[in-house]
């Protein structure tokens, strides 16, 4: 999957995803662990929505494989690519800006969008 984006200081690229069969989409389910204080994600968002369907089918794994050589061993750990590359996709996907889909994230949570960003 290919997706063109422009980020805020008009530079253009392209984003190349690597979309995984059914392997992908079951790794994205959740283990079903029963935490006393936490809802399982598939409890609280619909597991139907676009969003979540989309971050099933995306190879995580293979993006973290691709990624992984650009960070540093030395220094502070670097922010997951899940976290970033989700951002990014729903950034793109619903043409906010880098501010815009920072301030969605913070304030105005969807509960889908958790199930692109966070494992």
């Amino acid at each position: 999957m290919q997706f063109h984006f422009q980020d805020s200081l008009e530079s253009t690229g392209v984003i190349l995803l690597r979309i995984g069969g059914d392997d992908a989409a079951e790794e994205a389910k959740t283990t079903g662990s029963n935490d006393l204080f936490r809802a399982r994600l598939d409890q609280i968002i619909n597991m139907k929505h676009e969003l979540v369907l989309l971050a099933g089918k995306i190879d995580w794994d293979w993006i973290d494989g691709e990624i992984a050589p650009l960070y540093s061993e030395n220094g502070r750990p670097g922010i997951e690519t899940r976290f970033i590359i989700g951002l990014l996709l729903l950034k793109q996907i619903y043409g906010l800006s880098d501010e815009g889909v920072c301030e969605r994230w913070v304030h105005g949570k969807r509960p889908a969008w958790t199930a692109v960003v966070v494992n």
